[in-house]
């Protein structure tokens, strides 16, 4: 009898004892799951996307510069056409026009204080493809000839009409769309009252009367470009191109 008592005691402590481990385990894994999260996988993705900028960058693909130069000097930068945020509309003469995003927003703004001058603007000309560019140029030259036909439109991939940043606009007088540059030469009071309003939505005139030789272009009152506030001001307050501004070697 005292014996099988012995072994049920033994029997018994063997339970508990195996009871006690299980228990041991199962706070451990649970004490594991309850944890904070360890900071390894954020500095992990944080590297990752180190990595991913640094590969962008080698890549040659531009954050988009409002202040980019574009001309006969300064190529349009490799991989803008990838990295340029464009929104399209159709302007009164049923055409189809790219804009970039930033440089829409602020031309409304600009569009609606004209008209409340009393001022009808549209835009004539934005973004272009390199293919469009192309054949604005072949236009030029024949209408112009070879050499002064450089003087009113870029090579390809020298236009800044490539960076979506510039626009070309046009007035409407009396409900009558004035767009041919001849026709629009004669309404300089008009381009004047414009040009009074640009900087302070971000616009310059961007190939000012008088600068031919800075700029590389004849003047063109319908030609403006976004270069956001701040720019705008100092350019047009110095009375100074973007050249200037920018103050390169090479113009």
């Amino acid at each position: 009898m005292e014996k099988n008592r012995l072994f049920r005691w033994i029997f018994l402590l063997a339970l508990i004892s195996a009871f006690s481990m299980l228990s041991g385990c199962s706070g451990k894994a649970g004490s594991s799951s309850s944890a904070p999260p360890s900071s390894a996988p954020s500095g992990s993705t944080s590297s990752q996307e180190k990595e991913e900028d640094e590969q962008a960058s080698e890549s040659g693909t531009p954050v988009i510069d409002y202040q980019v130069l574009v001309n006969k000097n300064h190529s349009l930068p490799e991989g803008w056409e990838d990295a340029v945020d464009l929104v399209h509309i159709t302007n009164s003469l049923g055409n189809e026009i790219s804009v970039e995003r930033s440089t829409y927003a602020a031309y409304l703004k600009l569009h609606d204080q004209l008209a409340r001058e009393g001022i009808d603007v549209d835009i004539s000309s934005a973004w272009r493809s390199e293919a469009e560019q192309q054949e604005f140029a072949d236009s030029a030259a024949k209408e112009y000839g070879e050499k002064d036909g450089k003087k009113h439109a870029a090579l390809t991939g020298h236009s800044e009409h490539q960076t979506g940043l510039a626009l070309d606009l046009y007035i409407k007088i009396d409900g009558k769309d004035i767009y041919r540059e001849k026709e629009l030469m004669k309404y300089q009071e008009i381009w004047e009252e414009i040009h009074d309003q640009l900087a302070q939505f971000g616009f310059i005139l961007r190939y000012p009367e008088g600068s031919e030789e800075v700029t590389g272009y004849a003047y063109e009152p319908w030609h403006i470009r976004y270069v956001e506030e701040k720019a705008a001001r100092e350019i047009t307050e110095q009375e100074i191109t973007l050249e200037e501004y920018l103050d390169l070697d090479d113009l």
